[in-house]
């Protein structure tokens, strides 16, 4: 007889009283089947003290589940989490599109553009964080194949000791709630010995409401939210004229609240504009994230320049002078799919075609009134770039995304379709391959943050030298990676805590370390360290540590780039080896670096640069190549060494990346500013690229065969 653990998603008193309260009563009768507990994910306190009430008749405690997403590892050592980013989201999401609707739209993709392609990304883009949908529900899948596991290891050493090899000793069923496409769940959880049981979804009376309200009612509230009816208020350029269609060629680029403009050694939303001849005039910038709102002073800097803006969200700005965007689009959709959908799966596809059309005429909308022939953003990791392509095409104009994170593995997530992406080198467009990108020109420019470099280099060496006058002889930059208030689904506070910990600790007992500290999110990192706030301030006091504080104006992730930590310093430290931006940048900039890989991702290329070398899983390993790496007199040593991989991250290293960009962006202007169409365009800058930088430099990735681009390098 194996014991059985319940896990429940969400606790609904209408399926706790007709499908999960009757299980528990009844298996105590039954001879075969033990319930040993039941766990509650998520539920309102006063609704999960009454599911423990109501269990007592069957003898099943009942309780909410804790657990830390940072803990969860398999027997492989791996995280629980990067191996559903980089594995089972592509497995669930492949198993999902071989059924017949999505057999069907690929076989008559020709004429519906992009839609399939944003479809099969809509289907895992959706965050674990809310509910229904199968990123979260794989999520949900591995925390109970983890536990049981767990709880199978701890019993076992138990009954035969800790080197015990561990057997199967619990089963785990799933209450979870009916979403569509749960079918492609089944092969995983399996695997994985859960037993998945559908129930009835709880009520959610926001999306409830928006799913009956008809079209033209949303849209006049979303009128509403604007305090005006009509046709959207748009900006005009007198430099260019009304009947010159290709001189008012304009680029389009997203505002995440780096400006910056007048300093291009912080990170800045315009770092191709400062490092090319575009014109002020030439762009404009999209205000859609109330989370970054462009302020006043913001707002007076892109004048000066003759930036434009405008905003796409009632939020993203208050600044009077700035016109708002409000689509005139009625709103009606006709459906281009004429296969018979049926069930939950075809009211799903229907409602997301839906969405990508009316998102495809918004933004086909807007870039026609804006006489937008060029849209240049880096998110690339939900769906809605995909409608923002096709626009751009059917507008007559051209996609771009440029890359702007580090990434060593191939991921559903990544999948891009569009123009043009700026990648950091040859091998990037491998990787997007394998991941299922469609990119018509994949364009090597290097790292896009190096020619930061040198013009920080200044300041670093300001802070190295009053770290060195308190002091310290010897100076540790280290660089994390933020934290959440709810570990369940990301790494926890407590989790940067004990970073925080023990390095403020090993400061206080070492007079010759000083200590650079980079939070990527600083303005919250205080409250964050909770307790160990209190050892920051002492680390402080003594003259020897050095904190990259938020500024008043800078968005959450500040202005300053890792690279000016790092040159601060004799040897840096990343906290995150799987997000490991920062320790790329710190290592191209020609700074020894470490990477901490708390979590466990031992599959990650960056593990070439070895194991106790430059990768480490704990710190007192990580301490101990500190002191031997700053004690090397003779510079021999080769911790902290990234040479084997910086070809591979970037074969030019010559601080001109953004330049290139800059430089490839005011190309494709220029050619529509000739009169030539989109197609032209982009065939003739990809010549001059290739003239310029090599043939290899630009690549096709899973794009149909075409004549005008380059084949050298397709991949």
């Amino acid at each position: 007889m194996v014991p059985t653990v319940y896990f429940i998603e969400n606790f609904n008193p209408i399926s706790w009283a007709f499908s999960i309260w009757p299980r528990l009563f009844w298996q105590r009768f039954n001879k075969h089947q033990t319930v040993t507990a039941c766990f509650i994910f998520d539920g309102l306190p006063l609704a999960v003290v009454l599911a423990k009430l109501s269990a007592l008749i069957t003898g099943v405690p009942v309780s909410k589940l804790e657990f830390r997403l940072a803990n969860m590892k398999n027997q492989a050592r791996e995280s629980v989490r990067w191996r559903i980013v980089y594995g089972d989201l592509l497995r669930v999401q492949k198993s999902a599109t071989a059924t017949f609707a999505f057999r069907e739209l690929t076989r008559n993709e020709g004429g519906l553009g992009r839609i399939t392609d944003y479809l099969k990304k809509r289907l895992i883009d959706s965050s674990y964080w809310s509910r229904g949908n199968l990123w979260r529900s794989v999520h949900l899948i591995r925390v109970c194949q983890w536990y049981t596991e767990h709880q199978d290891r701890h019993v076992l050493r138990s009954e035969k000791g800790k080197d015990a090899v561990p057997q199967k000793k619990h089963r785990a069923k799933l209450f979870l709630e009916q979403i569509p496409w749960m079918g492609a769940l089944d092969e995983l959880a399996q695997e994985c010995g859960v037993s998945i049981v559908p129930v009835r979804r709880s009520m959610n009376l926001r999306s409830r409401w928006r799913g009956i309200m008809p079209r033209w009612a949303l849209d006049l509230a979303r009128k509403f939210r604007y305090f005006q009816f009509g046709a959207p208020t748009r900006p005009t350029s007198p430099q260019f004229g009304a009947t010159d269609e290709g001189r008012r060629a304009r680029v389009a680029f997203e505002y995440y609240g780096q400006g910056n403009l007048d300093n291009p050694e912080r990170h800045s939303d315009l770092f191709f504009w400062q490092q090319s001849t575009l014109d002020g005039a030439d762009l404009l910038a999209l205000l859609q994230f109330p989370q970054f709102p462009m302020n006043e002073q913001n707002w007076k800097e892109f004048a000066t320049h003759g930036i434009g803006a405008i905003k796409l969200h009632p939020a993203a700005s208050a600044v009077p002078g700035i016109p708002a965007y409000i689509s005139t689009s009625s709103g009606r959709i006709t459906s281009m799919i004429s296969v018979p959908l049926h069930g939950p799966e075809g009211q799903w596809v229907r409602r997301e075609e839906a969405q990508f059309q009316l998102l495809k005429e918004r933004w086909r909308e807007l870039f026609k009134q804006e006489r937008l022939k060029v849209s240049l953003n880096w998110y690339k990791y939900t769906a809605d770039h995909f409608a923002i392509s096709d626009a751009m095409e059917d507008a007559g104009g051209i996609s771009c995304i440029y890359q702007r994170a580090y990434e060593a593995d191939p991921s559903a997530q990544n999948t891009i379709s569009a123009d043009i992406v700026f990648g950091f080198s040859q091998g990037v467009a491998g990787l997007e391959r394998i991941s299922g990108s469609q990119i018509k020109y994949h364009v090597t420019t290097g790292y896009l943050g190096d020619h930061r470099f040198e013009l920080v280099r200044g300041n670093s060496q300001r802070i190295r030298k009053n770290l060195r006058d308190h002091g310290a002889k010897k100076i540790l930059a280290f660089l994390d990676e933020n934290s959440s208030d709810d570990p369940r689904w990301a790494p926890g506070h407590q989790f940067m805590q004990a970073d925080y910990e023990f390095l403020l600790n090993k400061l206080l007992e070492e007079d010759w370390l000083g200590l650079v500290l980079k939070p990527k999110v600083p303005r919250t990192l205080r409250r964050r360290l909770g307790p160990v706030s209190k050892l920051l301030q002492q680390a402080e006091a003594t003259g020897r540590c050095f904190i990259f504080e938020a500024h008043e104006n800078a968005p959450p992730h500040g202005w300053h780039p890792p690279a000016e930590a790092g040159l601060a310093s004799d040897l840096a430290v990343h906290g995150d080896l799987t997000a490991g931006t920062a320790g790329v940048e710190c290592a191209l900039a020609g700074v020894p670096t470490l990477l901490y890989d708390p979590m466990g991702w031992p599959s990650s290329p960056l593990y070439n640069l070895g194991l106790g070398e430059t990768v480490f899983t704990d710190w007192e390993t990580l301490w101990s190549a500190c002191q031997r790496r700053l004690s090397d007199a003779d510079g021999t040593s080769t911790i902290g060494d990234w040479t084997p991989l910086l070809d591979d991250i970037d074969p030019f290293r010559d601080g001109r990346a953004s330049e290139r960009i800059g430089t490839y962006v005011s190309w494709l202007l220029e050619g529509f500013r000739s009169g030539f169409d989109r197609e032209r365009v982009m065939a003739n800058a990809a010549e001059r690229y290739c003239a310029a930088w090599g043939d290899d430099k630009i690549t096709q990735v899973n794009w149909k065969q075409d004549p005008q681009i380059h084949q050298r390098g397709s991949s």
